[in-house]
């Protein structure tokens, strides 16, 4: 490909929406799957934008076969993650999909080719040109809101926040004390 067609390919995938690159760069994927796997049936499956939290994407699997492939949408839509997103977080969820579909349909295969990040998982990434990194270091934040409880210790008015969990374990009769002083902690 010479140099001012790959430049004016990447300017219109710079200026598309997250959504609409997201949506180009599974297209490349497949194609490079048909090229470099011919023989290998990958079958359509639904990609959604609805995951939150920690994680930028998963790929679910289901009896027999991918169920979904699911990506963050918020970090997609955080400008400063949209590239990695597109290019790195959509190639390793891809490359667990061919993985699942190459190695877990030939039983003969060890399980060094079946592992999440291993051996079958790294030389699918290297063949689609991708460095195999299992994790990202994107600013998230958790997809749970915990409630918590105020508790304050008897003896020297310390105030501790206790998580839900905790807090129904004092419910249903366990009991905590003061790291400082050992008083009795009760709720506020």
């Amino acid at each position: 490909m010479n140099r001012e067609l790959l430049k004016a390919k990447l300017a219109a995938r710079a200026s598309a929406s997250p959504l609409g690159r997201c949506e180009a760069k599974l297209r490349e994927l497949r194609e490079q799957t048909v090229e470099f796997w011919p023989d290998l049936d990958m079958p359509r499956f639904p990609v959604t934008y609805n995951l939150r939290g920690h994680t930028a994407g998963m790929l679910r699997l289901r009896d027999g076969g991918v169920r979904d492939l699911r990506i963050n949408g918020e970090l997609l839509q955080t400008k400063a993650y949209t590239d990695d997103m597109v290019e790195n977080t959509l190639g390793h969820e891809w490359a667990h999909a061919i993985q699942y579909v190459k190695y877990f349909a030939e039983p003969w295969r060890g399980s060094i080719y079946r592992r999440a990040h291993g051996k079958g998982w790294k030389q699918i990434m290297r063949q689609l040109g991708l460095k195999p990194t299992v994790c990202h270091n994107y600013q998230t934040i958790s997809a749970r809101r915990q409630r918590s409880v105020d508790y304050s210790c008897q003896g020297c008015d310390k105030v501790y926040q206790f998580t839900t969990r905790r807090h129904n374990k004092v419910l249903s009769g366990h009991s905590y004390l003061c790291g400082e002083c050992r008083g009795k902690l009760l709720e506020v």
